[in-house]
């Protein structure tokens, strides 16, 4: 099996390649490898990405697709799906990490048993404290995706800037009841304001931020 991990990326500099590397140490069955797609969202940093993807090369299965126009997270999902074609689909946020080496075989072995989604617990790191999550749909962390059931469905992340990823669970819930949640910690959040693909942090004000998630639903 092979698993993609799409990575968008606008900011994040400072800890893409933590990243990176909690995805290169993932213990994965003989067999699956697990390929990292790094979507740069028109960053003006793109230069850089250039060089962490070159340095990652010689260790990583690794490669740099760099969009024309920002279009968010869920744009810069969408065209790491497009461009693609693993059995398996995870999304990572560059200031994010794997929960454990062993995260994506534990994911990876529930879609091989025939799941649509195969999901973990995850950790969500706030300024105020730790917050734990268990089965949830709001959110893309921690989550694994049967590309034949996304590719089937034309399942796709819509052309809004946030909580995109609320439309795109919702509907893969709406056509599916073949899924997992594992008891295991798979993810951890940092949920900052100087998020990856956002320009500013104006999204998440609060109120704002409720405009877009009534939209996707």
């Amino acid at each position: 099996m092979t698993i993609d991990v799409i990575l968008p990326a606008y900011e994040g500099l400072d800890t893409i390649d933590k990243a990176i590397a909690s995805v290169v140490m993932q213990k994965l069955d003989e067999g699956d490898r697990a390929k990292i797609t790094i979507v740069n969202d028109c960053s003006p940093h793109s230069e850089a990405y250039d060089g962490i993807t070159a340095r990652w090369k010689e260790i990583a299965d690794i490669e740099l697709i760099t969009r024309e126009e920002n279009g968010g997270a869920g744009a810069a999902r969408q065209t790491g799906i497009d461009a693609t074609e693993g059995d398996a689909i995870a999304f990572l946020d560059i200031d994010d990490v794997y929960g454990s080496p062993f995260a994506l075989r534990a994911l990876a072995r529930e879609i091989e048993r025939g799941r649509d989604i195969a999901m973990g617990l995850f950790i969500e790191e706030t300024p105020f404290g730790i917050v734990e999550h268990g089965e949830n749909y709001v959110w893309c962390h921690g989550k694994m995706y049967s590309r034949d059931f996304i590719a089937a469905n034309g399942i796709r992340f819509n052309d809004t800037r946030y909580n995109e990823d609320v439309y795109f669970n919702a509907v893969c819930k709406a056509l599916t009841d073949r899924i997992s949640c594992i008891p295991q910690i798979v993810y951890i959040w940092q949920n900052n304001r100087a998020s990856t693909v956002r320009r500013d942090d104006t999204g998440y004000k609060y109120g704002f931020g409720w405009y877009a998630f009534i939209d996707n639903m």
